[in-house]
């Protein structure tokens, strides 16, 4: 077995996690592979770099959410599974916590897990493809007035917003800034997309899911430029007129996933947001 490790150095500044998780590796004779960023900081034989392919059984990260987010479609590509180990706020892809480093790669060796494949928004717009885990954001420039957008799906005409931007998220991304802006929360395995308008000068405008299968389409009205932010990293800067497409992508994420950690679990011990943290009997 071999894994590649990808670290986020801002958030494991005196790499004790990442140290850690090598140690564990090399006692069990696992080998690995740092990412390039991690050459001057660690002892390691065999590096990667993420403009290059590689050929892993999993992809361990340590950091949050954002970490998986940046490896995401490199591994997609690669068809390499991502398991993380959590030093973010939330954590909602990450599964395991830095005391449990022994615990996730044990499991991993003994085959003690399944594997969750989510999936990938694909994004076209003036000629560039972008593919996202969470979301794609198209928002008003920073001194432009109300983004207005034509909304279709498969074609047809859904409605005219103004806003101070638009979410197209996956049931992944339901948790993230679609939530935030009013969205409703998905289960994973739901096969669907979500259409969330943010602060929409409007008494009308609700959130809207539609079927992974379908094509939506933003036209971008008005004179001003617009950004597009593709899993919260800026992907280009459009003028009005332009129009954004997106589908489903034939490419998924897949997420090892231990026993224990469903999906309601992690609502409940991360967002919190049902005022307990655990089933009362």
């Amino acid at each position: 077995m071999k894994v590649g490790i990808f670290t986020n150095l801002h958030k494991d500044k005196d790499l004790s996690v990442t140290k850690a998780l090598l140690k564990c590796l090399s006692y069990r004779g696992v080998s690995y592979a740092v990412d390039e960023e991690l050459k001057s900081k660690v002892q390691a034989s065999d590096y990667f770099s993420l403009s290059k392919p590689a050929d892993f059984d999993f992809m361990l990260t340590v950091g949050g959410d954002g970490t998986i987010l940046r490896v995401a479609k490199y591994c997609a590509r690669y068809h390499i599974p991502v398991a993380g180990l959590n030093l973010g706020f939330v954590g909602f892809l990450t599964e395991e916590e830095p005391d449990r480093v022994d615990f996730l790669v044990d499991a991993l060796i003994n085959g003690q897990y399944s594997l969750e494949r989510r999936t990938l928004l694909s994004a076209e717009a003036e000629g560039k493809c972008f593919f996202a885990l969470n979301d794609v954001v198209v928002s008003r420039d920073s001194d432009s007035r109300m983004l207005e957008a034509d909304v279709f799906v498969n074609d047809e005409f859904v409605d005219r917003y103004f806003c101070d931007g638009y979410i197209v998220s996956t049931p992944t991304g339901s948790t993230a800034y679609s939530l935030s802006a009013g969205g409703p929360i998905l289960s994973p395995n739901v096969a669907a997309f979500i259409l969330t308008s943010i602060n929409s000068h409007s008494l009308h405008s609700r959130p809207i899911v539609v079927s992974e299968n379908d094509e939506i389409a933003l036209r971008i009205g008005g004179r001003g430029s617009v950004n597009l932010v593709v899993d919260g990293v800026s992907g280009a800067r459009l003028s009005g007129g332009a129009e954004i497409r997106l589908k489903k992508s034939d490419a998924v994420v897949s997420f090892v996933r231990l026993s224990g950690h469903g999906f309601f679990n992690k609502l409940l011990t991360k967002l919190n947001k049902w005022g307990i943290t655990s089933r009362e009997e």
